[in-house]
């Protein structure tokens, strides 16, 4: 990660907030980073001090009790000013921060659109679907014939283990489709019911 002197921070991030030119100019000699967009201060390439936010907030409302949050009101994280920052509980600082964004999404196994809230999309967007049964088929490493086709093919193939080849799985695997499908397994394995 890059380092930079804490000095250099009024060039990038000017301010005329006395509280944060205060703990600027303490920390002048040290290095700062920004850790998941927050402005962070360092000694060295291991040692980590608070955020220059709750140092801030330190300055102007005093030491900040165990389980207290700093909140960015205007929700700029690098706005460290400390008419920007509310000292609150985590319960009121969780309630603040409760809402939620949704993605509108279309179901790449049926095509129906779908709500996904953006905590549960952020990983991986492309491989969420609109159910458990969606999720499934996507899932499937073969794609399967529909039932009608699957019926066509016992009737003429007559082999569970050449259907299983023809499609890259198990016998078993076939006799599990049909089963689903409820169809008559004896048309395929010479059982044929009269």
């Amino acid at each position: 990660m890059p380092y930079t002197p804490v000095s250099q921070l009024n060039d990038l991030y000017p301010t005329d907030c006395p509280h944060l030119r205060a703990v600027r100019a303490e920390y002048a000699t040290w290095n700062w980073y920004t850790e998941n967009g927050y402005i962070r201060y360092s000694r060295g390439s291991h040692e980590r001090t608070d955020y220059e936010h709750q140092m801030v907030a330190a300055s102007a409302y005093g030491e900040i009790p165990q389980g207290y949050h700093v909140h960015h009101v205007d929700g700029d994280i690098t706005h460290n000013d400390w008419s920007n920052l509310r000292v609150m509980t985590s319960a009121e600082h969780a309630t603040l921060h409760s809402f939620t964004l949704y993605l509108v999404c279309i179901c790449p196994t049926c095509g129906k659109r779908f709500e996904l809230s953006m905590g549960r999309a952020k990983p991986q967007i492309e491989r969420f679907c609109c159910s458990v049964e969606c999720r499934g088929i996507a899932d499937r490493k073969v794609k399967r014939p529909d039932s009608e086709r699957l019926f066509q093919l016992m009737r003429d193939v007559g082999n569970w283990c050449a259907l299983g080849r023809m499609f890259g799985v198990s016998d078993n695997a076939v006799r599990m489709w049909a089963r689903r499908y409820q169809l008559d397994l004896s048309v395929c394995d010479g059982r044929r019911r009269e």
